[in-house]
Parts: C-alpha cells; sequence; structure tokens
C-alpha cells in the first residue's frame, strides 16, 4: 500500500510543500530566486477543497487528475504508464492524441494553458512532472517549476497550469 494512502482518510492537500528532490537520479527541484518562485495566490489554494475520495475508490496503474471549478467532479483517467502530455489540442502541432490529456474542455485557452504545457513520466517511484517551457508556468503545490527540471508528484498534490489547478491522485 502506497504509505500517503489511507483507506480510513482522504488524501492530504498540502499547497505549502516544496517538490520532492530526486537528485540521486541526477534530477533537481531547485527553484529560482526571483519572487515568483511561490505563486501569489497560494493563501487562496490552500482554500479550494480536494475531492474527497477514498484510496479503495482508486485503481493501480491509473493517473487520476480533478479539475478544480470543474462542473463534472469526474476525474480525467489516464490508465497506463505511457509519457503524457499536458496541454490544449491544435490542428497543426497535436503531439499524438494518445498521449495528449486534451484540456480545452476546462476553460484552457483562457486560463492560460499552453498547447504542450506540461509531461507527465511514469517511474517506479511513482509519477514525475516537468514544465515543457510553458508561457505562463507550472506550479507545484504553490512552487513555481523551472523549466526542462523533472520534480516528483505525489497523491493529493496539487499542480497548476497557468491558471488552471487540478488535483493529482493515484495508488
Amino acid at each position: 500500500m502506497n504509505p500517503h494512502m489511507d483507506d480510513r482518510y482522504t488524501y492530504p492537500f498540502r499547497p505549502q510543500e516544496s517538490p520532492d528532490s530526486l537528485d540521486k537520479k541526477g534530477i533537481s527541484d531547485q527553484k529560482s530566486d526571483s519572487d515568483s518562485t511561490v505563486r501569489k495566490t497560494t493563501g487562496e489554494l490552500g482554500k479550494i477543497k480536494p475531492p474527497a475520495m477514498r484510496a479503495s475508490e482508486f485503481v493501480a496503474d491509473v493517473l487520476y487528475l480533478y479539475v478544480a471549478g470543474a462542473q463534472n467532479q469526474k476525474p480525467i483517467q489516464h490508465q497506463g504508464k505511457e509519457t503524457i502530455i499536458l496541454g490544449r489540442s491544435s490542428n497543426s502541432t497535436a503531439p499524438n492524441p494518445a498521449t495528449l490529456i486534451d484540456l480545452s474542455p476546462y476553460r484552457a485557452l483562457s486560463l492560460g494553458v499552453s498547447r504542450q504545457h506540461a509531461r507527465i513520466n511514469y517511474s517506479d517511484d511513482g509519477y514525475t512532472i516537468e514544465d515543457l517551457n510553458s508561457s505562463n508556468g507550472t506550479w507545484l503545490n504553490g512552487n513555481r517549476l523551472s523549466a526542462s527540471q523533472i520534480y516528483r508528484i505525489r497523491p493529493g498534490d496539487h499542480v497548476q497550469l497557468g491558471e488552471l489547478l487540478m488535483f493529482i491522485y493515484y495508488v
């Protein structure tokens, strides 16, 4: 069983935590020294409630993405271990549709999500996320990610692409 999960409780929401270091694999979690390293709305993000789900409702090898404020509170589900891209579809530059999670139905364009905003990879240790040099930034638990750096994602973490906020769960 995943140590972050207990069937009796919902997943924790950790808006003030910084990403885990993955330096044993040569992956960094260094943040820049600018004032923009922590999202200005971190206090507001702490007021947003993650979906109440029990661990028993999740299936192994499925990544669940809950978009905050979505009318339909059903999660976006991605089954499998292949790399996925979070972004918006485009007729001319869309990656393989099997690897793109199209966030257009969630007002992604108006919320500042790039066509290829971030990449999520599966590893034996769980999932990682990487900002793909997006225009409006990627944030993990309120901390801005440096482009092209890889950060670990834990169950219950929140990821913000531009102004689009989502909660991530997996077992």
